[in-house]
């Protein structure tokens, strides 16, 4: 409604609204595109339309320098019976169901696994991690996380591109002397 370009995610598809958009999965490090064999992907309004009849796991718009104030876009998408919206970045907004969320995920694989909630550790750095952190026992924030990760985590890492995710492993998994942010 609001023009903005979107990838719609469906069982072992991605249909995006633009074809000059590829989402991440379909391009390799080298921004080469590439097409999974597990994975199909599909272009336009009439592609977008045809996936709405299958089962859509996440609807994920994303920001670029024209895009509307993500304030906006949340409000044009909040509201939707069922749905949560969240983050994993600066660049984006994610549609996805109430249930389906990083925490739940983390809940379930601990109740398979037999595993208690003070032995797992969660590391995260954007909203879409909040659910998760909450769901463990040890809370670790990447330097480079939003406020509300750091406000309800136990320790802060270096970020992302200063090995914070390996620290926080040397330090609370194999035991090593590792300095923390926080």
């Amino acid at each position: 409604a609001l023009g903005e370009g979107y990838f719609i995610f469906v069982k072992g598809g991605v249909v995006s609204r633009y074809a000059n958009m590829k989402h991440h999965s379909e391009v390799d490090i080298r921004r080469e595109a590439y097409q999974s064999p597990e994975i199909w992907f599909r272009y336009g309004l009439d592609a977008c339309r045809a996936a709405l009849d299958m089962p859509v796991y996440k609807y994920y718009v994303y920001l670029t320098d024209t895009s509307h104030p993500p304030a906006a876009l949340r409000a044009a998408l909040g509201g939707i019976r069922g749905a949560s919206l969240t983050q994993s970045g600066a660049t984006n907004i994610e549609v996805t169901g109430d249930e389906a969320d990083k925490g739940v995920g983390v809940k379930v694989l601990a109740d398979r696994l037999g595993v208690a909630k003070h032995q797992i550790m969660a590391m995260g750095d954007h909203l879409n991690d909040l659910a998760m952190l909450r769901a463990a026992g040890l809370k670790v924030a990447m330097g480079n996380s939003e406020k509300e990760l750091k406000d309800i985590s136990d320790y802060v890492t270096e970020d992302n591109a200063h090995d914070g995710a390996g620290r926080a492993i040397r330090r609370f998994c194999l035991g090593e002397d590792v300095p923390f942010l926080q």
